[in-house]
């Protein structure tokens, strides 16, 4: 009995299960040869209660901890910025706290067993549609209308480092920002509006109807990853090692195909997006397979991918399904669904050809305009005010756009 329950700690497979097989195997055996079930059921409990600790009631611990969630099945914790997320050192910091020095040693293996029993259906929450700014819970209902309320009264995934104020459309930043986007979609300025707009929509079932994945084609210097870098600014916490932008690999077929990447662009993860900048590195880089065509028609209909992480099982992971595609020569694309589903945005002009103005006509120095935290400020409230518009129209106009 020993043996057996010292096996069971070390698996990752459901606890709970195989403790009840080998408490009924148990029984069967005093059954069989006249032992005493009582004391032996006894044993076995006092085994796995005391002497191997009792992880479920580390769970239970875990999961009552007022900074945690568990999103299917995956532990999430609240970090300093008061928004919850499955990144590992947020994980670990918590886990440490309730195991012993002895779990701690081998945490890699408690914390599997741990997470592994968070997955039963008794430890289910949900996480709110929104975003958390150090003063703000922001939030837009399903009929478009923009609110905010206090940050502590919501459980919410993504951080944003600026307040919403609808006071900036009086700024000279606004106007500066505006200058840009046209700039960068000068015939399609709509549209590239429209695709900022979908960044807080992905959960509404708005993108699965579009079924559309951008590539914002354009010449070298155009201001592509300048756009990338403000949504950065925006999205990213100071310090992290990841992006909640780009995904954590540029090569587009490995990001869908490749299980380790996938569990790291999970939107748990805080992902908003994913943007894949300068893609055709080379000519043999530039092709979208059709297997990654395959996932990415999955992804941008809301359908969820196995994948696992280093020291991770294999899960359910849900991916962002805005994908922007950035680059100065089309991709090759050799699945047909794929090809049909791109909408391209092309940005013709360089910003040494076409400048970044103010509202007097004077040039902005790009490395200004990126590092303002004004200018972040306009681009939220624009990707807030046309989500709300893309709420307010009908399907068909919505189609119509894209």
């Amino acid at each position: 009995m020993k043996y057996e329950v010292r096996k069971i700690r070390q698996t990752n497979v459901k606890q709970i299960y195989q403790y009840n097989i080998l408490a009924l195997t148990v029984q069967i055996w005093a059954s069989l040869h006249h032992g005493n079930t009582n004391q032996l059921m006894k044993y076995l409990t006092k085994l796995w209660k005391n002497k191997y600790l009792d992880q479920l009631d580390t769970a239970d611990y875990i999961y009552n901890d007022p900074n945690t969630l568990v999103v299917d099945g995956e532990l999430l914790v609240k970090d300093e910025r008061g928004t919850y997320s499955t990144k590992e050192s947020a994980v670990n910091h918590l886990l440490k706290k309730y195991f012993t020095k002895q779990q701690k040693q081998r945490l890699e293996n408690t914390k599997n067993n741990v997470l592994t029993l968070l997955k039963d259906e008794k430890y289910q929450d949900q996480l709110g549609d929104g975003f958390q700014s150090d003063h703000q819970a922001i939030l837009l209902n399903k009929n478009g209308k923009i609110s905010t309320d206090s940050p502590f009264r919501y459980q919410l995934n993504h951080h944003v480092n600026v307040d919403y104020d609808p006071s900036i459309v009086n700024s000279s930043e606004y106007y500066q920002l505006n200058y840009f986007l046209k700039h960068l979609a000068p015939k399609a300025l709509k549209q590239l509006k429209a695709m900022l707009g979908l960044i807080p929509l992905q959960h509404t079932g708005i993108m699965e109807e579009l079924r559309v994945f951008i590539v914002l084609k354009g010449k070298s210097g155009a201001g592509k990853s300048t756009l990338a870098v403000l949504l950065e600014k925006l999205f990213n916490d100071e310090g992290q090692s990841g992006s909640n932008i780009r995904s954590n690999t540029q090569n587009v077929n490995q990001a869908f195909t490749n299980g380790r990447y996938i569990a790291l662009n999970d939107v748990k993860n805080g992902k908003v997006m994913l943007w894949f900048d300068d893609f055709q590195a080379n000519e043999k880089r530039n092709i979208i397979t059709a297997n990654a065509g395959t996932i990415i028609n999955g992804v941008i209909s809301g359908m969820a991918q196995n994948a696992s992480a280093k020291y991770e099982t294999d899960h359910p992971v849900t991916l962002p399904s805005l994908i922007v595609i950035a680059t100065n020569a089309m991709p090759q694309v050799t699945q047909e669904g794929t090809a049909a589903r791109m909408f391209v945005i092309n940005s013709p002009k360089s910003l040494k050809e076409d400048p970044i103005k103010d509202e007097h006509g004077r040039v902005v120095n790009v490395s200004d305009f990126v590092n303002n935290p004004k200018i972040w400020q306009a681009l939220f409230y624009i990707i807030m005010q046309e989500a709300s518009k893309l709420l307010k129209m009908s399907d068909k106009e919505r189609q119509e756009i894209l």
